[in-house]
């Protein structure tokens, strides 16, 4: 094929060279659905930082408790990567430093939150991992490359504690096999390697790990207490041997009918005394007291009490022991609650520690327990104590609460109430320590939706707001009212909900910017379609660093189905596919663009309220896979037919076949006020007003352009089965067949219509379009009068094998002058397109990108006629910029690593940032991680 010519004038020359020594890439913003874990989450005391685990990498979110509208705000460039595969849990070290992070590929990660990261790129070595732990394979079992895989651990569970009166930090973590390694270093020796001190293997493989202090009485040495949840229903305590620094069994405490899900040590602190001193009494609780609260499968949580004693102090009593160690004797002969198996569950457990000096002090921990809490009607899936407080601090005493989360979809606030009052005269020392138990003083979480359930609960470090993951991947947040606070009954304070994190679970499949360039639509294999935005318009109730974060303002779509695709057929209609036979088109209600005008987003009147109609939300019904209108109550009070008559303009026949939902109250945000997880997902649907039918398989892509309708493909086999179809909204939506066949043999993976665009010189738009196929092929389609078949689209020109694989996307150049297409062969090529006829185009090869790996995903960016952007997206995660044009390119840009993505990248968007006067450009990245991220180009 003719080459076009690669010589170029000085003066493009001089352009390319200043350009390119000023483009940066800078990552703004990162979204990711939070893991469905008990142990998936932990907000960091020192730093104040929420980190969550998300897929294979952990999310870092900044908090700031004055903010009500962004009390998270994810830290878009310091993403802690490294695990090959799904994180399945995170811990605290407890050093003020470092955070723990255990995984299914093997690896057990430590990481150092104080850590910059500096000008890291590579994602090969990550300056904030402090350490990468691994367990060494049974004894007697050599490692061949063959069962490499089969002995490496799947790690479930980890924990980790740092005592100081050990002089040692540690680390322990729990597999599928039922194996526990334990590792340690000196808490002294900065920059120390972690070494493995210890491993077993559990009968039953462990579901949860807690590790604590039991501090001793009377200035007795206390002890290190490892508990394990098992799937053998029983919580396993062990306890530190000082001496050879293992962990010797001591005994296993029943009552669970169901596996362990979490477990939750907390001290009693002095603050925690000095913060309601007569409950605390009531309850026979002092500081040296140790709870453990286990959650199980069963509903229950179970708290457990330990504490330390020695027969010298038992003996230097004389029976005149102090009122707390009468309370536990009492504790330790009542009869227990009766159970549903109607057992009997309160036994004093008094076990010999490892390591005392004599018979005569033998010290002892006594663990006996304190309570079963039924409150949830699910699973409970994790339990968290507030954090302990230092009674020095000029912060005022917090009240010990347990906080709950379930798969009833709630969160549960647990606190010790007294129920009688404490008369000495007359109430026996037995009376006395039944008079407090523990009771809810809130419940919070979703209500509706397509919620399941809530996961992993921490309590934020002042102990004034809880954070939960929920089921739809969100960081659900509430905090305590204190301003209209009970004076008289400080403890039943309202919870109020603040706007948290969110993000897609699954692989994001596809994004692009809606025709205005304001906001940012995604669609993602976990079958939704979100909506992201950054305010950025001046009002003087919203201050500038608010306007200027990223956040989910609007889900229109919550399917039943995996999506796949979607596009703009104009302003006001989107069409999405699923990995079903047809496609779906919505239409933008008029909720939507008030919400957006209050937010500062777009301004009033963006979208005329005369071309989206009546329609003013949509509901999902029960059962039910297409969004119901909510048509505005004005059209809806005269008579059935007046919404559909004000509705017909974009769904004709169809809406007027649909039954209408009631009106209801639809979402109408505050001025920069953001929705709520519950609000996107039920308030912020999109009603449907067609269905485009006509394929046999399932749909692999959709376009769209005002000169081509609506165009999508499906999965195919044979040659006869690769019609891309259009449709057109001129003729209600229906098929104008043949469409676009007889260029591909197997599947087509992209359709890209050539857009205008400003840089285009004035030049007409040339109605051409792209599809790319498995089969290796690309083709050009060009718009012609009606021909012989009665199809008004002619094949133009095409490359067969134009790469060695499949070949995954394509981009066109400005004036549609030259294509960009990925190929899984690690390459991207760049073809010059010259119109032969009008219905005939030539092609030629002019460049060929070499990657490193799959190319995946590729856009344009045009910054002159000659001169242009190419966003390369890669199967490793990278985001690759390249600037040129047809022949010459060079590399100016790239993020990977902590900057880039962990999976493969799906789609790329440029937009150039409405009303910036400084022509501020972004790139829009999602991929398999389940990552939307946003990149500020610096040009």
């Amino acid at each position: 094929m003719p080459r076009r010519s690669q010589s170029r004038s000085p003066s493009k020359r001089e352009t390319t060279t200043t350009i390119a020594s000023s483009v940066r890439l800078d990552p703004t913003y990162l979204s990711a659905g939070a893991s469905r874990l008990s142990a998936g989450a932990l907000w960091h005391a020192a730093t104040g930082q929420y980190v969550y685990v998300s897929g294979t990498q952990l999310l870092a979110a900044h908090g700031n408790n004055n903010d009500v509208n962004y009390p998270l705000v994810v830290d878009a460039s310091a993403s802690l990567t490294g695990h090959a595969m799904t994180v399945r849990a995170v811990a605290d070290v407890g050093d003020g430093r470092r955070i723990v992070s255990a995984a299914a590929d093997g690896s057990v990660r430590v990481w150092d939150l104080t850590r910059e990261l500096g000008g890291l790129d590579s994602g090969n070595i990550d300056p904030r991992c402090d350490a990468v732990l691994t367990l060494p394979p049974p004894a007697g079992q050599p490692v061949s490359s063959a069962t490499a895989a089969t002995l490496r651990p799947t790690w479930v569970c980890v924990t980790a504690a740092t005592a100081s009166e050990t002089g040692r930090s540690w680390i322990v973590a729990g597999e599928t096999l039922g194996r526990v390694a334990v590792w340690s270093v000196p808490t002294a020796a900065a920059g120390g390697k972690w070494t493995l001190v210890q491993s077993w293997t559990l009968p039953r493989s462990a579901t949860a790990l807690a590790l604590s202090w039991i501090p001793g009485h009377s200035g007795q040495q206390g002890a290190l207490v490892l508990a394990i949840g098992a799937a053998d229903r029983l919580v396993h305590l062990r306890i530190l041997d000082p001496t050879s620094l293992q962990f010797e069994p001591s005994l296993s405490l029943s009552g669970h009918d169901n596996w362990p899900t979490s477990l939750s040590f907390s001290p009693v602190s002095e603050s925690h005394v000095l913060a309601d001193p007569a409950t605390m009494a009531a309850a026979g609780l002092r500081t040296g007291h140790v709870l453990l609260a286990s959650a199980s499968m069963d509903k229950f949580i179970r708290v457990w009490r330990l504490s330390i004693e020695s027969l010298s102090d038992s003996a230097a009593s004389g029976g005149g022991s102090d009122r707390a160690e009468d309370v536990d004797r009492a504790l330790a002969d009542m009869m227990a609650a009766v159970q549903q198996d109607g057992q009997l569950s309160t036994k004093a457990h008094v076990v010999s520690l490892p390591g005392s000096a004599s018979s005569n002090d033998q010290r002892r921990l006594h663990v006996y327990l304190d309570s079963v809490l039924l409150g949830h009607d699910d699973w409970v899936h994790s339990v968290a104590w507030t954090p302990a407080d230092n009674a020095t601090s000029s912060a005022p005493p917090t009240a010990l609460r347990l906080a709950s989360a379930s798969a009833d979809k709630s969160v549960l606030i647990w606190h010790l109430e007294r129920t009688s009052d404490d008369d000495d005269d007359s109430t026996s020392k037995t009376q006395a320590a039944a008079a407090a138990a523990w009771t809810p003083a809130a419940r919070v979480g979703e209500v509706g939706g397509s919620v399941l359930s809530m996961h992993c609960v921490v309590w934020r470090p002042d102990s004034r707001a809880v954070a939960a993951t929920g089921y739809s991947g969100a960081v659900h947040i509430w905090a305590e009212d204190h301003d209209n606070e009970d004076a008289d009954n400080s403890k039943h304070r309202r919870w109020q909900p603040l706007p948290g994190l969110s993000g897609h679970t699954r692989a994001v499949v596809d994004a692009t910017w809606d025709p205005t360039g304001r906001v940012l639509f995604t669609t993602s294999k976990d079958q939704t379609t979100r909506v992201w935005a950054r305010p950025l318009l001046s009002s003087p109730t919203a201050p500038t660093m608010q306007r200027q974060r990223w956040a989910e303002w609007a889900r229109p779509q919550i399917h039943g189905y995996d999506l796949v695709a979607l596009a703009f057929a104009d302003m006001y209609t989107l069409v999405s596919a699923a990995e079903e036979k047809i496609a779906r088109v919505f239409v933008m209600p008029r909720s939507f663009a008030r919400a957006m005008a209050a937010a500062g987003v777009a301004p009033a009147g963006t979208w005329a309220d005369d071309r989206i109609g009546s329609v003013e939300a949509a509901n999902l019904p029960a059962l039910g896979l297409s969004n119901k209108a909510v048509v505005a109550a004005a059209g809806a009070a005269e008579d059935d037919q007046a919404p559909r008559a004000s509705t017909a303009a974009h769904g004709g026949e169809y809406l007027d076949r649909q039954s209408y939902v009631p009106p209801t109250a639809a979402i109408d945000v505050g001025p920069h006020q953001r929705p709520l997880e519950e609000h996107l997902l039920q308030d912020t649907l999109w009603p449907e007003i067609d269905k485009l039918y006509g394929h046999g398989h399932e749909c692999v892509a959709v376009a769209a352009a005002p000169y081509l309708g609506v165009a999508t493909s499906a999965r195919a086999t044979a040659a006869d089965a690769t019609a891309v179809r259009v449709y057109r909204p001129d003729l209600a939506w229906h098929e104008a067949p043949p469409g676009l066949i007889g260029a591909h043999a197997l599947t087509v993976t992209k359709i890209v219509p050539y857009l205008e665009t400003l840089l285009d010189g004035g030049d007409a738009v040339r109605p051409w379009v792209v599809t790319t196929g498995r089969d290796r092929t690309w083709a050009v389609w060009c718009k012609s009068e009606q021909t012989e078949n009665g199809s008004d689209w002619t094949l133009g020109g095409v490359v067969e094998k134009a790469h060695a694989r499949v070949i995954w996307d394509a981009a066109w150049g400005p004036g549609a002058r030259w294509v960009a297409t990925a190929s899984r062969d690690k390459s991207v090529k760049v073809w010059t397109t010259t119109m032969a006829t009008a219905t005939k185009v030539d092609i030629a090869h002019a460049a060929t990108l070499s990657v490193g790996s799959a190319a995946t995903a590729v856009a344009v960016l045009p910054l002159t006629p000659q001169l242009s952007l190419l966003a390369i997206g890669t199967e490793a995660g990278a985001v690759l910029v390249y600037l040129g044009d047809q022949a010459t390119w060079r590399p100016v840009a790239e993020a990977r690593g902590a900057r880039g993505h962990t999976g493969a990248v799906s789609a790329l968007a440029w937009r150039r940032v409405p009303g910036d006067q400084h022509s501020k450009v972004e790139l829009a990245s999602v991929a398999a991680d389940g990552g939307v991220r946003v990149y500020n180009v610096q040009v």
